[in-house]
């Protein structure tokens, strides 16, 4: 019986693959009817597309070329991707011809960059020479934006271009699409001092502006600019892309006093973030070197506050040596005491701070002295700070009164 049972079930399995590899054929082929029968409505439908599109082109086309405008452009590229094909033909015919209508070349660019997909920005990429100069403007645009790998060749091939214009939209196209060993390259390629000013300051406010991958770095020529404003551009560029191979660069420029204050402010703020992000120690040990000298270095105290925000006490006790020689000098003077008292909350030395302001407080009641709106705030801040709660609800209420006298 168990030799039969087994018998049984090996024949049900036998007759089960059997009908199973005759079905399958069937299915197959049932399969393979549905997938050409797809391929075939998908044919006709791009077929009918394309028609409609050079039916639309052949009895619109010539009216747009004549008065091109957004209303007529609109209307051509609502059959886009397909009208390019027509208009691809278009413009071949107007380079070909032996005087070419710069408008028309321009229209048909134009309707291109509204409609072209990545397959019509390669073929116009072949025609990019021979375009008149503000078509070929037009036509970098859209080769960045849409196209392929053809579009990246003629781009980078502008690039050694005697034509400013061209190579510089050229840069500019690329630079937005590359990837950074990409950029890299092609910033070799054209150095700053092949480019004006505006386009110095351009390629650095795009560079600044868009994502790049982490290690990414300037071509070392790219610092070694001339006007003060492609400097702002090239910090702005390091705030938002730090750089930690750039650490002599910047402290030599923050720290020469021949440079302009603002560029050396911008500079510093490039510095503190590289000495707590990137571990720039010479940056931090020159900005106390500079504290230290005190020689009248107008950016002093913006050095002292870089300090104390990276948590170095130099930059605190430079902040509070003025204010409390003042102290030192005149004992009495109440207002002495409010100058030390805010730069204490500034400074968050809360307790010093509220001890500063009850002297302040008492000294101007015996010389009959009025604090203002703003000391009584700075004076409760001092108080919360200090956790001192009651004082720093009757400062609030003195400064309320105070606003009252001033409003009286």
């Amino acid at each position: 019986r168990l030799r039969s049972s087994r018998w049984a079930r090996t024949a049900c399995w036998l007759c089960a693959i059997l009908a199973g590899s005759m079905l399958l054929p069937a299915t197959l082929q049932a399969q393979s009817g549905k997938l050409d029968q797809l391929t075939e409505t998908l044919r006709q439908r791009t077929e009918a597309r394309r028609a409609a599109a050079a039916l639309a082109w052949k009895e619109k086309g010539e009216a747009y070329l004549a008065g091109p405008n957004e209303q007529r452009r609109d209307e051509l590229a609502a059959l886009a991707p397909e009208i390019q094909e027509p208009v691809l033909q278009a413009l071949r015919k107007q380079l070909a011809a032996e005087s070419v209508d710069a408008a028309r070349v321009d229209a048909l660019v134009s309707l291109l960059a509204a409609t072209a997909n990545s397959a019509g920005a390669d073929r116009l990429a072949a025609q990019l020479d021979r375009l008149p100069p503000a078509a070929r403007l037009r036509a970098i645009d859209l080769l960045g934006a849409q196209g392929g790998l053809r579009s990246v060749r003629a781009l980078e091939s502008s690039l050694g271009s005697r034509d400013e214009e061209l190579r510089n939209a050229s840069l500019l196209a690329l630079l937005r699409i590359g990837g950074g060993e990409q950029c890299k390259a092609w910033l070799q390629r054209v150095p700053p001092k092949q480019l004006e000013s505006d386009a110095r300051i351009e390629v650095l406010d795009l560079l600044t502006a868009r994502a790049l991958p982490d290690g990414f770095g300037l071509p070392a020529s790219w610092y070694e600019l001339r006007e003060p404003q492609e400097y702002e551009a090239l910090f702005a560029y390091l705030s938002a892309h730090p750089d930690e191979e750039v650490e002599d660069f910047v402290t030599e420029f923050v720290f020469d006093r021949n440079r302009p204050m603002k560029l050396r402010l911008a500079g510093l703020a490039v510095a503190e973030h590289g000495a707590r992000e990137l571990r720039w120690r010479d940056a931090k040990r020159k900005m106390g070197v500079l504290l230290r000298a005190k020689d009248g270095d107008p950016m002093a105290e913006e050095t002292a506050w870089a300090l104390h925000r990276l948590d170095d006490k130099a930059g605190a006790r430079f902040l509070l040596d003025a204010p409390e020689e003042a102290v030192k000098r005149n004992k009495n003077d109440w207002r002495a005491h409010l100058d030390l008292g805010e730069m204490q909350v500034r400074l968050s030395e809360f307790r010093d701070a509220y001890r500063s302001y009850e002297d302040a407080i008492q000294l101007a009641d015996i010389s009959r002295g009025r604090l203002q709106p703003s000391d009584w705030l700075w004076a409760a801040r001092a108080a919360a700070g200090a956790r001192k709660e009651k004082e720093a609800g009757e400062r609030t209420k003195g400064e309320l009164q105070a606003h009252l006298r001033v409003a009286q």
